[in-house]
């Protein structure tokens, strides 16, 4: 007799009080591989190992087959056909993952509230009154207010610092306007910002002197550098004096050494000046354009060919002058004469040819 209960785990069937299922033992141990195989498999699918199981004495109930597995006899008992393995309502192992909390949801922080340093410009007019040297207040009216800062011991003006009505400023830079740093100073001290802009350096630009001469000055939009004059006065010793200084047309103005825009200006005028120089040591050709053609090359070709001239002259005027001194001029008909008589040739006048016979034997 078997057991009274079904061996899946999970599973509440028993021959009491389920009349109509049938419960099936397991495939005894033979000598035949193929049940001991069944039997095998069978108790893989059970997957229980406590005490109270029994391979021997437990029974699985039909519930758990398919009906394809189980084959009814003459006598109406059912039982399973070889090889079949319970796959229905089975038990599944379930691993139980650990649901994890949703990250809290990243906000952005609260914007910080626009510090306002003026409320007027009678607030910024009675500030510029405070500011102290180097700074000096060039204009201070109802419209703008207005500071300078001069070089050491010089005329030049180095900045020119606007501070307008409407809360906006404009910045001259070694007279060069620069609307790239203008913005708002309505949240900052304008001792501040004055501060700020004299911890900065200025672009010292391109300066070779050889590179001088190539770059014009400001007179088109489009350049892509131009030449820059600047004027200066030595208050010590009160001589005037100006140098020239090139810069790119995007020069940031305020950078630490020179800025790349004025770098990459500085490399396309020194490949100009490369190619100046090749082409001044090149030789003129004689089929050359005029307007591509450097003026000073023009210069010195036109001076080379008045020497070559000149020498040319005093040449012939010496040759003419030794043919004089040294040689006697000969009609034509004795030059004629003297011709045929080198050449070989036929004299056709019997009296030139009686002269010349007898000039042969005397000579």
């Amino acid at each position: 007799m078997g057991g009274a209960n079904c061996a899946i785990v999970g599973c509440t069937a028993t021959r009491s009080s389920c009349k109509g299922l049938s419960f099936f033992k397991l495939p005894k141990m033979d000598k035949t591989p193929e049940k001991d195989q069944w039997r095998s498999q069978m108790i893989s699918c059970i997957n229980r190992s406590d005490k109270g199981f029994n391979p021997n004495r437990a029974t699985i109930c039909s519930i758990h087959f398919k009906q394809t597995c189980i084959k009814t006899g003459t006598t109406g008992k059912k039982f399973l056909i070889p090889g079949s393995l319970p796959t229905e309502l089975m038990p599944t192992v379930e691993t139980h993952k650990q649901i994890h909390r949703n990250p809290p949801v990243e906000r952005s922080s609260p914007a910080l509230a626009q510090k306002v340093a003026y409320y007027s410009f009678k607030e910024v007019k009675a500030d510029a009154a405070l500011i102290n040297l180097p700074w000096c207040l060039i204009e201070n009216s109802e419209n703008a207010v207005v500071f300078g800062l001069f070089e050491t011991d010089t005329s030049h003006l180095k900045y020119k610092v606007f501070f307008k009505l409407d809360f906006m400023t404009d910045i001259h830079i070694v007279g060069i306007p620069a609307p790239n740093l203008s913005q708002s100073y309505e949240g900052v001290k304008i001792k501040s910002y004055l501060d700020i802009i004299l911890s900065k350096s200025i672009c010292p630009g391109i300066r070779q002197k050889h590179l001088q001469a190539l770059a014009s000055l400001p007179e088109k939009k489009d350049q892509t550098y131009f030449r820059h004059i600047l004027n200066k006065t030595d208050f010590g010793t009160n001589n005037f004096y100006h140098f020239s200084i090139i810069r790119s047309r995007h020069c940031l103005l305020l950078s630490d050494g020179i800025c790349t825009h004025c770098k990459d200006s500085e490399r396309l005028l020194q490949k100009k000046w490369n190619r100046a120089e090749m082409s001044k040591k090149t030789p003129l050709k004689l089929n050359c354009s005029m307007n591509s053609t450097c003026p000073l090359k023009l210069k010195d070709r036109l001076k080379n060919s008045r020497q070559e001239n000149k020498i040319l002259t005093k040449k012939i005027q010496c040759f003419n002058a030794v043919l004089k001194k040294n040689y006697i001029e000969l009609r034509e008909d004795v030059h004629l004469g003297i011709r045929k008589v080198i050449e070989n040739a036929a004299i056709t006048d019997p009296l030139s040819q009686l002269f010349w016979e007898e000039q042969k034997k005397s000579i």
